[in-house]
């Protein structure tokens, strides 16, 4: 065998087993059980944006209620919103009471939670001119208070909840009738344990086991819708993250895949593979992997196959595919100049 030839066999071998390399990371990462995966990639996505473990933070909010029908929103920016997976139907007869709540979980230990931001768009031409007040709402073992400086909401109750018996929470509120749409800040929420809950809370009336809808959100990086309706009495779980770790995980597909194609791109070039049909063969081989990536990962626990991540690597690929066949034309270009 020619030095020449040598040469090439030896970087073919070395693209091979970078490649092979890669492709195990894929493979390995695709079948960590759902939940644990979850974890890790929130871990990071919360390192990227600087998020920290201390406390739950910087959430916003959103309420909109339409005759009988009331949607709820999250954000952790207060830009990409997240929507309930349903709407809900609660009767509350006019007026009604609209605020911030905050349960401790704990009767007898104090959670602080602060607000900002705070809008209520209403048609109720009295709404503005209220001024908010506060109440402990059922039973608590250390009284509730609120505090408001200029634009800051800052309350802190105890109780054990606001979903069900036995209720308690400091409750800060005013009247209002008709429709409205509520946005709302949460700064800060220094909770005594991790289910405490705090948010917007809509009553029918100030007693403990009146009719309403809230969305509130815990420690625990849960937002969640809760309703009373008569005797039914329901909630919604939402992850706070999932939105942000969902785009993450997307843009881990797009990344691996265009690494992987430049990686599968070099191995074809090295083997004199010319013309369109490295490009082809560049592209099926893609497809092929990603598509058993996601057979395979239709047996992991927790996980399950996408057409979209197929679709997602795809589109990795053919952005890297692009990107060379951009820069073999400005090559031969150049070459043809000189």
């Amino acid at each position: 065998m020619t030095r020449k030839g040598t040469r090439i066999l030896i970087y073919s071998m070395f693209w091979i087993i970078v490649s092979l390399i890669f492709l195990a990371m894929i493979f390995s990462f695709s079948s960590q059980n759902g939940s644990e995966s979850n974890k890790i990639t929130t871990k990071i996505t919360k390192k990227i944006l600087g998020r920290d473990d201390s406390g739950l933070k910087d959430i916003y909010l959103k309420l909109v209620k339409q005759g009988n029908t009331f949607s709820g929103w999250h954000s952790l920016d207060g830009y990409i919103w997240e929507k309930a997976p349903k709407q809900i139907q609660v009767k509350l007869r006019n007026p009604y009471y609209v605020g911030l709540a905050v349960t401790s979980r704990n009767a007898g230990v104090v959670s602080t939670a602060v607000f900002d931001n705070l809008k209520i768009d209403t048609t109720d031409n009295t709404f503005a001119q209220q001024s908010w007040k506060g109440a402990d709402i059922g039973k608590v073992g250390t009284a509730g208070d609120f505090q408001i400086d200029k634009e800051i909401i800052t309350i802190r109750g105890s109780g054990d909840n606001i979903f069900q018996a036995p209720y308690g929470f400091q409750y800060v509120y005013k009247s209002i009738s008709g429709d409205f749409s509520m946005i709302v800040k949460l700064n800060s929420f220094e909770a005594a344990q991790s289910w405490a809950k705090t948010g917007i809370v809509i009553r029918q009336s100030l007693e403990p086991k009146s009719d309403f809808i809230d969305l509130v959100a815990t420690p625990a990086e849960y937002a969640q819708m809760e309703w009373k309706n008569g005797n039914e009495a329901k909630a919604i779980n939402m992850n706070l993250w999932e939105t942000k770790n969902k785009i993450f995980r997307k843009c881990i597909h797009f990344i691996s895949y265009f690494t992987l194609t430049l990686l599968v791109y070099a191995i074809f070039s090295f083997f004199n593979v010319c013309g369109r049909k490295k490009y082809i063969f560049s592209i099926i081989t893609i497809i092929i992997i990603a598509s058993l990536d996601e057979f395979h990962q239709s047996f992991v626990p927790s996980r399950g196959a996408s057409a979209l991540d197929v679709l997602i690597d795809t589109a990795g690929s053919n952005l890297a595919l692009f990107i060379l066949w951009t820069g073999s034309k400005y090559k031969e270009k150049f070459m043809l100049r000189r």
